[in-house]
């Protein structure tokens, strides 16, 4: 009975998936900035390291 315990702890774990969801949306709102910001449509991930290597050109 004990062992079957931690599974009930595995369950606890899950909430944090309820806390991704909410993070998605946070991400979409940031996402959609970037993108804004581009306008070329890519991906947060490149825009940022564009704005990364423009900072660095910038330097």
């Amino acid at each position: 009975m004990s062992l079957p315990a931690p599974p009930t702890s595995v369950s606890a774990p899950m909430p944090p998936t309820n806390v991704s969801s909410p993070s998605r949306p946070s991400k979409r709102s940031s996402s959609e900035v970037p993108v804004s910001t581009s306008l070329s449509g890519v991906p947060t991930m490149k825009p940022l390291s564009f704005s990364s290597a423009i900072v660095s050109v910038s330097s």
